[in-house]
């Protein structure tokens, strides 16, 4: 029996390495089973001991109270100026910000602001902590300014869609004496800009948007000009917009628009140079391509 049992082992034996050889069936299956079970096991311990220190830094910064921390700084700062003639406006971008940026979710500020935790400093750095630093300060800043853009996109996408609601409340161009004056920024070209390339002329002033050119003939009239200003400004009326436009021409607004940019495209352009690094470049071609267009 015994001399028989080796005959047979020694026929199976080698026929059933070459199957698991040449066919590659249970081994390899056991193999990878039993592999991925301890690279699984392996990697989420290497994770959680790599990754548990920036996830306790991460879940430790008050994002949202820095965000509305900043908001309060700078509201408070604009309202101690005791000028009257910014209460007005303060008023308004103050509604403006709180219905449309402030009341959001903030995700794409809070984002920044964990990305910024992250990359801004190493692992052992304590200076995560220090959230009253100019740093962090710019860092919410700038948290606030995509989260400013993010708003008008919004808005944008209301207008285009004809949305009624957002958020559980009226969008923002569905509110009284707001209307399609939601959307703004483009002053120079639709007052002097060449409307056969805009395809516009007097827009803003028949819609009777807040541009730099009405603000600043506000500032600087004399009332006599400003009477006329009001009778006209936001009339659908071509007549109303010629005269509104004449008072821009008799007030010199253009030049002083010009210098005004001027003033601030040398300031910007400085602000360039500071950065002594290379990647300066991109700003200044961005910077050339905004500047000066004519559509």
């Amino acid at each position: 029996m015994t001399s028989n049992l080796s005959g047979r082992l020694h026929v199976i034996v080698p026929f059933v390495r070459r199957v698991f050889r040449e066919n590659q069936c249970l081994y390899p299956l056991k193999k990878r089973i039993f592999s991925r079970k301890f690279s699984s096991a392996f990697l989420n311990r290497y994770q959680e001991d790599k990754y548990s220190e920036l996830r306790n830094r991460l879940a430790a910064v008050p994002y949202l109270n820095l965000l509305d921390k900043e908001v309060d700084c700078v509201h408070h700062d604009l309202c101690n100026e005791n000028d009257e003639r910014l209460k007005d406006a303060l008023k308004w971008f103050s509604k403006v910000f709180n219905y449309n940026a402030r009341s959001g979710k903030k995700i794409r500020a809070v984002a920044l602001l964990k990305a910024y935790c992250t990359y801004g400093f190493n692992i052992d750095d304590v200076a995560w902590k220090q959230w009253d630093s100019d740093n962090w300060r710019s860092a919410v800043i700038l948290a606030w300014c995509i989260e400013l853009l993010q708003a008008y996109f919004i808005i944008l996408d209301d207008i285009m869609d004809q949305s009624v609601l957002r958020r559980g409340e009226p969008c923002w161009y569905k509110k009284p004496r707001v209307g399609l004056c939601a959307i703004n920024r483009d002053d120079r070209l639709d007052c002097f800009g060449k409307s056969e390339i805009t395809g516009k002329f007097g827009n803003d002033i028949r819609e009777g948007k807040c541009t730099w050119f009405s603000v600043k003939f506000l500032e600087e009239a004399p009332e006599s000009m400003k009477k006329i200003f009001l009778e006209n400004y936001g009339v659908d009326d071509k007549d109303a917009t010629a005269k509104v436009f004449e008072l821009y021409r008799k007030a010199n607004l253009l030049e002083k628009f010009e210098e005004f940019d001027a003033q601030l495209c040398t300031e910007i352009s400085t602000l360039i140079e500071s950065m002594n690094d290379i990647k300066g470049a991109l700003f200044y071609d961005l910077f050339a391509q905004l500047r000066n267009r004519e559509k």
